[in-house]
């Protein structure tokens, strides 16, 4: 890129600044209905602090160096008392970091579970700032995920939300120089992560002469295109991955994966799974029907093949938390994912507190199912553990340690996950409980063919998942060369 003769003057951008607080200071006096005397309120304007620039980087001619602050006006969110009983689905959107994650939110910010009417806003003494804001969690876990939005329409939005307003520069400009931060680097590093305006504020910004701002805009979205184009190639052929092994997982319950296998093993000993079963419970088993179509199947129902079915604690458990080297391991919702036990993040309880739950005291082989939440039907077999285990909102059923890995592909195949909407109860949170839990119909294989479909499943399984390895690795270097594009266009060499 050409070096411009113009240089970009400070002093401008520090004037603007002013102009554009006093009219949005204005603004709200009106929304508020705020009486005022004159000019005074001018007087609570702040100059940002000066840059030490001496200590910067050389930048191209023409360039400046300034601070977040000195472009941008740093506003954190807000969450009144009382915005928790707002249930209009129209009007001004009040954003939660949570929105960031919903589908069409993925750049400007759009959709919004809570919105707000005028006198709302006013009645809660809430903000509402431009559209153009750039906004990104400030508080907890969320900061790590470094996803940043821009605002689509004036908003307001809640206290793990920090927003910067460009002034004086393209507001897509500041909005790329956003893209190349890491938060993760910026929070204070407390068991609770979070940014503060000391840390927002002081940044500095690399400044490029108006026209070069355009022209760097331009020039990185042309880039980004490219790059753009791979990364939605590369996220379609996941979720077809993800299609295919939900039709692998299908195929494997329904019994046409070993379709074939069935028909050229004929004369196979397909005996055996109704003892397993009576030896689980203690007693004869005969509550089952075979399958017509597929030798040896049985249809069963998950009561009947459980010695057990029961619901882990549901009430408080904070006051009983302990360390590690104290307590046993307190499985809750997020520990149980499709198909596995996640221990990280395991919390522990009180010995005294864990031998006054009996009946949400876990075994191996147990099938987990979650009741309720975010991830409400994920369900996996507890593996071998040492030592004893307990669990809290969460549904098992104590079935035939036998049956372990053939249960995890079931309650992972869309046999499963199609059933839980229509298995869950409650209005407001929807739960799943025990009853519907016990009534879950399911076809089993022989033993001699469960083996069979394990083998296979795990085959097509290993070969998909090094197919996403790749995927997620090629992603990784979309990323790592869109930060290259952006190092580059903030020192002016492209």
């Amino acid at each position: 890129m050409s070096e411009a003769a113009e240089k970009i003057d400070l002093a401008e951008l520090l004037a603007k600044r002013r102009t554009v607080w006093e009219k949005l200071e204005f603004e709200k006096i009106k929304q508020r209905n705020i009486k005022t005397s004159g000019d005074k309120w001018k007087s609570k304007y702040k100059e940002p602090a000066d840059i030490i620039s001496n200590l910067l980087s050389e930048l191209p001619q023409g360039w400046i160096w300034a601070s977040v602050a000195q472009i941008g006006f740093v506003i954190s969110g807000q969450t009144p008392k009382g915005i928790a009983d707002v249930k209009e689905r129209e009007g001004i959107p009040w954003f939660k970091v949570g929105d960031m994650n919903t589908e069409g939110n993925e750049h400007n910010i759009k959709k919004a579970e809570t919105y707000l009417t005028p006198d709302q806003i006013s009645d809660l003494k809430l903000n509402v700032q431009p559209e153009g804001t750039i906004i990104f969690p400030k508080r907890g876990g969320a900061i790590l995920t470094n996803k940043k939005r821009i605002l689509a329409q004036p908003s307001a939005y809640d206290l793990n939300t920090m927003g910067v307003y460009p002034v004086g520069v393209e507001k897509k400009y500041l909005w790329y120089w956003f893209l190349s931060l890491n938060l993760g680097s910026l929070s204070d590093g407390s068991n609770v992560p979070q940014i503060n305006h000391g840390d927002i504020e002081p940044l500095p910004v690399p400044v490029a002469p108006s026209d070069q701002q355009k022209r760097i805009v331009a020039k990185i979205e042309e880039l980004f295109s490219h790059i753009d184009a791979g990364i939605e190639a590369l996220k379609k052929a996941k979720q077809l991955l993800k299609q295919y092994r939900q039709s692998a997982l299908k195929a494997a319950v329904t019994g046409e994966l070993t379709k074939e296998w069935r028909e050229e093993s004929e004369g196979v000993d397909i005996d055996g799974l109704p003892g397993l079963i009576a030896k689980h419970l203690g007693n004869d088993f005969t509550k089952y029907q075979e399958v017509e179509d597929k030798k040896g199947w049985i249809k069963v129902v998950l009561k009947d093949i459980s010695s057990r079915v029961s619901v882990g604690h549901v009430g408080k458990t904070s006051e009983f938390y302990c360390d590690e080297s104290e307590g046993v391991p307190f499985l809750r919702s997020q520990n149980v994912r499709p198909g596995r036990v996640v221990f990280e993040g395991t919390r522990y309880i009180a010995k005294e507190f864990h031998d006054s739950l009996k009946k949400s005291q876990l075994q191996e082989g147990d099938l987990l199912i979650v009741r309720v939440g975010a991830n409400r039907g994920d369900a996996a077999v507890m593996p071998k553990f040492e030592g004893d285990i307990n669990c809290a909102n969460i549904v098992f059923a104590r079935t035939p340690k036998g049956l372990g890995g053939y249960l995890d592909v079931y309650f992972q195949s869309k046999l499963w996950t199609d059933l839980v909407d229509s298995i869950t109860t409650g209005s407001a949170q929807g739960v799943i409980n025990t009853k519907t839990v016990e009534k879950v119909k399911l076809e089993i294989p022989p033993l001699v063919e469960m083996k069979k479909i394990l083998e296979l499943v795990e085959e097509k399984s290993s070969g998909i998942s090094r197919l996403e390895d790749e995927i997620d690795s090629q992603l990784i270097k979309a990323d790592i060369s869109k930060q290259s594009v952006l190092a580059s266009a903030f020192s002016g060499q492209i």
